[in-house]
């Protein structure tokens, strides 16, 4: 059994939110806190958190999605 990866539509938060969203996903991923990812990309803390919940949802709502299919 293969776990399928999944990907997020970065190209959709980009528009949405005129930042840039691999860079700070790359970050999370280092392991760096939102108060560092915002002071040295200059994003506010706030449109942080706001990210973090489209990102989750948008995951959330695909592991539903293949769930529905099996």
């Amino acid at each position: 059994m293969t776990k399928k990866i999944f990907i997020p539509d970065t190209e959709k938060l980009i528009r949405k939110y005129k930042t840039n969203i691999p860079r700070i996903i790359k970050a999370w991923k280092k392991g760096c806190n939102d108060i560092e990812i915002s002071l040295s990309l200059g994003v506010d803390y706030s449109m942080l958190q706001q990210i973090r919940h489209d990102l989750e949802t948008e995951h959330l709502r695909s592991r539903y999605q293949h769930w529905l299919k099996k």
